[in-house]
């Protein structure tokens, strides 16, 4: 049996950042809110 990798804020089971323990969508949204510190636009359109 597998372990799944889910993001702990949404659930999503795809595209999920092992770093951050979230799904690169929910990572997008908090980066640009700005609750993930140093991050820029240009590191988001990299993901």
């Amino acid at each position: 049996m597998r372990t799944v990798n889910r993001c702990k804020i949404s659930g999503r089971r795809r595209s999920h950042l092992r770093k951050f323990g979230v799904s690169r969508l929910t990572f997008r949204e908090l980066a640009l809110s700005g609750l993930i510190p140093r991050r820029d636009q240009s590191e988001l359109v990299a993901l």
